[in-house]
């Protein structure tokens, strides 16, 4: 049985399998979590229980057996492709990214010698060598995407990595099998190991954690990553939460509702790069829930407004409108000219500068809210969020960051952040099942946080009001061990770095092919960049300046209908941009094909 437990009076205890209860043993003890679950720890206790303390339950499915078998298959693939690629010669998809794609192969294929090609290597299933990454995650079936197809658009809605799937499609049948004894005694042990298993892995995304480092104007060396990550991720954590919500102490009361906004703490929210307390951390269906839950929690009302800026993403500024009409609030949403201004777009670290200074000059004091994407979804601008909660701490405004791109991608999903609330997707670039989302929240404003959907944790403690919602599938939240195992196999600084050199040569293959530019430096993309489309590719009646979105349609549907190419195209201050993504499982090939999808498009204008 999976149910954990704790010994009385022993605080390292683990959580061994439930204990039974005879019937000899005198008056029977009652229900001990809440409603009528018959869990005996309850959800608090177990998430409280030290890592080196913690014992997970007797998992039901053979995680392992799933992880080795992809891990066989992506290897296989790699050594068929290679093989291929040798006796055809293969060709750089541009003669200008000839050597950048010659490093990228090699750190694809694990080569000793490869910047970052021993991170995380060796970590399942005894691997002595990295896994490939790049083409052979395709073909090795690590992920479902058709291989027919080109597609870089993983940022819309991601792509799950077949072992996670098939994790949660045998945690379905093992609810199946005995649905009483799953969701009444199984359950909840199973769901506190995924989220302790997600806020290690919010704790250690490898990605730079800073605006400044993101920001650099090149990808950084592995050792110039790790030393920004030590320094400045230091400075972030010490400087505390944005702004700190204290609430009533008791559930459901007045002041619970009506929080209000105190002077942040002076303690350091957590140590560098250090863990995430998982008491901390709920798991959600998905990032706009996670939005709505923060966004109902902020203190708003008349005189204190919600502020964002104006690209932000679009169903934000429909929940903050909708929040702060019923709160008697303004919703201020500041316009944010795009492309930015010149003077923001000499270097990265202008751009940030810039970014910052709007927050500095039109986010008012003591404003109920203040909110920030940590990358744009429409022009995929990794924003220093971090500099922006330090402005927010001055202001005595509590921070709410939409990080549905961050985990996997930019990091920094908890207290180094600076945020009261962080909330990530983990379909989009952590590659889980869909249904998942994770919501980092400060403690401090934890009591006044609540589940939009009341059920039995009521009242329970902040943990157990988020765990259960209702009868439901939660197979995506159980996958969380089998998708972290995988992505240690690939090694996630070695994941990230792949996905920014990438990226790089993405960009230049396009520019190089078309003849135009970037809206800003490449150092303010992450996963993801906007390319700008020749003139030649749009119809004629959007040409100079003068495109709309149902020019920008026509352009994607051609892709799409055409050539089998999914890209997202942006209509943007009346010209046309690509968003390109750069996932683990692209290669320069996929971006070749693209500039020569849409120069097709533009000779079927001409």
């Amino acid at each position: 049985m999976a149910s954990a437990s704790l010994a009385a009076g022993s605080p390292d205890a683990g959580a061994p399998s439930s204990a039974t209860l005879s019937m000899d043993r005198g008056v029977p003890e009652g229900y001990k979590g809440f409603g009528s679950f018959h869990t005996d720890v309850s959800v608090a206790d177990m998430l409280a229980v030290p890592r080196a303390a913690w014992t997970r339950p007797s998992v039901p499915i053979d995680e392992a057996a799933i992880v080795s078998a992809a891990c066989s298959r992506v290897r296989e693939a790699a050594m068929v492709e290679r093989t291929l690629s040798e006796e055809e010669e293969e060709e750089p998809a541009s003669a200008a990214t000839a050597d950048a794609e010659a490093r990228l192969r090699a750190l694809a294929r694990g080569d000793r010698g490869s910047a970052g090609s021993g991170s995380g290597q060796g970590e399942v299933a005894g691997e002595e060598t990295a896994l490939p990454l790049g083409r052979a995650l395709v073909t090795g079936r690590a992920f479902h995407v058709e291989p027919d197809w080109c597609f870089v658009n993983h940022g819309a809605f991601g792509g799950a990595l077949v072992p996670g799937v098939e994790a949660a499609q045998q945690w379905q049948r093992v609810a199946e099998a005995q649905p009483l004894r799953f969701i009444d005694r199984e359950l909840f042990p199973h769901v506190v190991h995924s989220i302790r298993t997600m806020a290690d892995c919010m704790a250690h995304s490898e990605r730079d954690r800073v605006p400044s480092a993101r920001c650099a104007e090149a990808a950084p060396s592995a050792e110039a990553t790790e030393a920004a990550e030590a320094t400045e991720g230091a400075a972030a954590a010490g400087a505390g939460s944005a702004g700190t919500i204290t609430g009533g102490a008791d559930p459901g009361s007045a002041a619970a509702a009506s929080p209000t906004v105190a002077p942040a703490s002076d303690e350091p929210a957590a140590a560098a790069g250090g863990d995430i307390n998982p008491a901390d951390v709920v798991l959600l269906p998905n990032a706009t829930t996670g939005l709505n839950v923060a966004i109902a929690a902020a203190p708003l009302g008349p005189g204190r407004p919600a502020f964002t800026l104006s690209i932000c993403y679009g169903a934000l500024k429909k929940m903050l409108d909708f929040a702060c009409a019923r709160a008697g609030a303004a919703a201020i949403v500041h316009e944010t000219p795009f492309p930015p201004p010149a003077e923001a777009c000499g270097s990265a670290e202008a751009f940030a500068e810039w970014v910052v200074g709007l927050y500095e000059t039109h986010l008012p004091a003591g404003a109920g809210l203040a909110v920030v994407d940590a990358v744009t979804s429409n022009t995929a601008l990794a924003m220093p969020v971090a500099r922006i909660a330090a402005v927010c701490r001055r202001k005595g405004v509590p921070l709410l960051v939409d990080g549905a791109h961050a985990l996997g991608s930019v990091g920094g999903c908890g207290p180094e952040s600076g945020a009261t609330w962080f909330v990530t997707n983990c379909h989009k670039w952590w590659s889980s099942p869909r249904g998942l989302a994770a919501m980092w929240v400060s403690p401090e404003a934890q009591a006044a946080t609540r589940p939009l959907v009341v059920s039995h944790g009521y009242g329970s403690g902040f943990a157990s009001e988020f765990v259960w919602d209702g009868c439901r599938d939660y197979s995506a939240a159980l996958s969380v061990p089998a998708v972290a195992a995988f992505r240690r196999a690939m090694g996630e600084a070695r994941v990230a770095r792949y996905c920014r050199e990438l990226l790089s040569i993405a960009v230049d293959i396009l520019v190089g092919a078309w003849g135009t530019d970037t809206p800003v430096p490449l150092g303010c993309f992450s996963h993801m960049a906007l390319v700008r489309v020749p003139d030649g590719a749009v119809h004629p009646t959007g040409r100079a300046g003068a495109a709309t979105s149902a020019h920008a349609k026509h352009l994607q549907d051609a892709l799409h209908e055409g050539h089998k190419v999914e890209c997202p195209v942006k209509c943007l201050g009346g010209r046309l941009y690509v968003r390109i993504s750069a996932a683990v499982y692209n290669c320069p090939a996929d971006y070749a094909r693209l500039a020569a999808a849409v120069q097709a498009c533009a000779a079927d204008l001409a």
